[in-house]
């Protein structure tokens, strides 16, 4: 039994040990799907709109280095891939009828990047062969995986003539999406600027008491690239960034903490500004700014609260309360806490839930004996820093012996005394 035990523990070990080695030179996977529809693949578009990144690596059919600059203004399709990816692999045909598809367009090219640096050029050159890769092919020593963040392969990145991804997808979606895309771009004649229309908020004024809005414009492109609103308020600022937004009409939502709109008009601060840029993937770009008005509310008096009920629920198993609370602001209530204080410790405290100006906390199963004195407190905050606290003593109207956790002990607590016990009378 014991040398069973010891080849177990063994073979665990050596798993143990492959699998991290694995996971340490591999940090790649295959994506599977049916490149003849593409119908089972929806394709994860990571980075669209970003900028490229220009690097030199060999070429290795042709045995000359290339600069990624050389292909500038062109249309480039970037296939990530690994030989021993079997996706990877069932893309090859489908990826050379791309490639015999464009073959006379002179503002087209098509290149596979492999980059599993374990793979050694020669085989990479019979690999070519095999497959009739009639493309560039690089073994990517410049580590370009990492740039884009590569993560499955294989990975599809379409690169637009002014050097911006265009479309990218983990997988192979089929050659009639492929040939689209690239055949949109070649076509892609966009000379105007992004038209700017009915740039505008949702609420205004904004305030601690309404301080979630939405600002929305209409945009009108050919292929607009990104929109960028940046929120200024006084000294804060947010910013939020949306590739490849569609044309029409275009919103972001701003979720702002009460809290910095409170201290920014005590600042004096009347005001919030949205700068909007939009550019297009011809490097086209349009601004526009809107001013949205802060109203400053007045904080004249602390939070007031009031105990609605106090409700005992279910002795069997430890002490159920149920707790309402009412509390009013005259500007906002931030939030609210109950605490049950037992002989002048506290026994628990929790955050309160909110519906209207009702506040509710409910406590299972505690540890309390019949007529028991209790402290209950209420500590509640609103958003300009003041806080009220309102204690009340409350006696207990029934009370369970013990609560259901001390029984699951005493449960467990039994367990381990009975097993020796029941080992002791074997042996005798």
């Amino acid at each position: 039994m014991f040398m069973k035990m010891k080849k177990v523990s063994f073979i665990l070990l050596v798993l143990v040990i492959l699998s991290s080695m694995l996971f340490d030179t591999t940090n790649l996977y295959g994506v599977s799907n049916s490149p003849d529809t593409g119908e089972e693949l929806t394709p994860d578009l990571i980075d669209a709109g970003d900028v490229t990144i220009d690097w030199t690596m060999e070429e290795i059919i042709s045995d000359t280095m290339k600069t990624f600059s050389d292909f500038d203004g062109k249309v480039i399709l970037i296939d990530f891939f690994a030989m021993w990816c079997g996706p990877c692999k069932t893309a090859m045909p489908y990826l050379r009828n791309i490639n015999d598809n464009f073959a006379s367009e002179s503002d087209f090219v098509m290149m596979s990047v492999d980059v599993d640096l374990s793979e050694q050029e020669s085989a990479l050159e019979s690999f070519a062969v095999t497959y009739e890769m009639n493309w560039f092919i690089f073994r990517d020593t410049a580590l370009i995986n990492n740039y884009y963040e590569i993560s499955a392969i294989p990975t599809l990145m379409i690169i637009n003539q002014h050097g911006y991804v265009y479309f990218v997808e983990e997988g192979f979606g089929g050659e009639e999406l492929i040939t689209g895309i690239i055949n949109e771009l070649l076509e892609m004649d966009d000379k105007t600027a992004p038209v700017l229309t009915n740039f505008e908020s949702n609420v205004d004024p904004i305030s601690i008491l309404d301080s979630t809005f939405t600002a929305s414009v209409d945009i009108v492109d050919d292929a607009i690239r990104f929109a960028e609103y940046e929120l200024t308020l006084g000294d804060y600022s947010e910013t939020q960034k949306f590739w490849t937004p569609d044309t029409g009409e275009h919103s972001s939502t701003f979720i702002l903490d009460p809290i910095v709109i409170w201290n920014e008009t005590q600042e004096g601060i009347t005001s919030a500004t949205i700068d909007l840029i939009v550019e297009d993937f011809t490097g086209n770009q349009t601004t526009d700014s809107l001013a949205i008005a802060v109203t400053n509310i007045a904080d004249t008096a602390p939070p007031v609260i009031t105990f609605d009920s106090i409700v005992e629920i279910d002795g069997t198993y430890g002490q159920t309360f149920d707790i309402d609370v009412t509390i009013t602001d005259d500007t906002m209530i931030l939030g609210a806490t109950l605490e049950i204080w037992t002989n002048g410790e506290l026994n628990v405290s929790q955050e309160m839930t909110k519906d209207g100006d009702t506040y509710n906390a409910k406590f299972y199963s505690l540890k309390v004996g019949p007529a028991e004195e209790l402290l209950i407190k209420v500590i509640a905050d609103d958003v300009s820093g003041k806080n009220t606290t309102l204690a009340i003593n409350y006696t207990v109207t029934s009370g369970a012996g013990f609560a259901l956790p001390s029984i699951i002990a005493l449960f467990v607590l039994g367990g381990l005394i009975a097993v020796p016990l029941q080992r002791l009378t074997k042996r005798k």
